[in-house]
């Protein structure tokens, strides 16, 4: 009766090498829009490059990323 225990071992292994094996899914990016062109990372003060029309963050977006718009015209 050692045959199923190995059977299940092997089974098990071949199941968790399977599942590491798979990239987790990505959390997406988030990119700023705001008239000035300096925002991010958590918010419409921050220092880094923003997109300055809401068509070109879109436009840099791919799906699971999300575009936040600081006020402003």
């Amino acid at each position: 009766m050692r045959t199923p225990r190995i059977l299940f071992a092997l089974t098990a292994a071949a199941l968790a090498i399977g599942a590491l094996s798979f990239p987790a899914a990505a959390a997406g990016s988030t990119r700023w829009v705001d008239d000035d062109g300096k925002a991010g990372p958590t918010s419409c003060a921050g220092t880094a490059a923003a997109k300055t029309a809401i068509q070109a963050a879109i436009k840099a977006s791919a799906a699971g990323d999300t575009v936040k718009v600081c006020p402003g015209t």
